[in-house]
């Protein structure tokens, strides 16, 4: 289990930064230019923590083997996440192709069936034509 890490230091840092902030301006902004001041002090944190990435962090509370490890299973957990998404993208496929299989084996029995009337018609007609020829 990895050493439990305090990070208060940095977070009064940042809280005490921003109530500094939010006090120098408070008596001179309106209601409207402090939730403006507030929302720039944000974006101003978010940048930063962007620019300043997370890694050199990591680095120094996990073992660089630990680090490796996780990289190695979240690099396997995306190829089965593309190897799952590539199957459903086949099964999308393949559901696709059956129903146009069976709108085709449809057409094909509803062909077959008036074939066999068109068969039944021709039997019939023979039926009668072999009845009227044996009556003369």
């Amino acid at each position: 289990m990895p050493p439990e890490i305090k990070l208060e230091a940095y977070q009064d840092d940042v809280f005490s930064d921003f109530g500094k902030a939010q006090s120098d301006t408070s008596d001179r902004l309106s209601d409207g230019d402090r939730v403006e001041e507030c929302m720039d002090i944000n974006n101003e944190f978010d940048e930063d923590s962007d620019q300043n990435s997370n890694e050199p962090l990591i680095q120094s509370l996990y073992p660089k083997w630990l680090i490796q490890v996780e990289k190695k299973r979240a690099e396997a957990e995306l190829i089965r996440a593309k190897a799952e998404e590539h199957r459903a993208s086949v099964a999308a496929k393949s559901a696709e192709a059956m129903l146009l299989q069976s709108e085709a084996l449809k057409h094909i029995s509803e062909a077959a069936m008036t074939q066999a009337e068109a068969i039944t018609r021709i039997a019939i007609a023979l039926e009668k034509r072999n009845s009227d020829n044996m009556s003369i």
